[in-house]
């Protein structure tokens, strides 16, 4: 079960979006998300934005960290 506070990742349509549940809200090309609705979900559940588009969420993995990470320039 998803509590407030946890970092949850919502996929769909070809994006990722990595999150904190709890309060507030996210803003995205496919419609606003409420982020309270994520507490007491489930992996593998699906929430739908205000604009009627699904995402799922899911648990991040550590790789899944990485590919959000910004990339810095390699020392000489």
């Amino acid at each position: 079960m998803i509590a407030a506070g946890d970092r949850v990742i919502l996929s769909g349509k070809g994006k990722t979006y990595v999150v904190r549940a709890g309060d507030g809200s996210l803003g995205t090309d496919l419609g606003m998300v409420d982020l309270s609705e994520l507490t007491g979900k489930e992996p593998g559940d699906v929430i739908r934005t205000k604009s009627g588009k699904e995402l799922v969420i899911r648990l991040p993995r550590a790789t899944d960290f990485f590919e959000q990470a910004k990339r810095s320039g390699a020392p000489m």
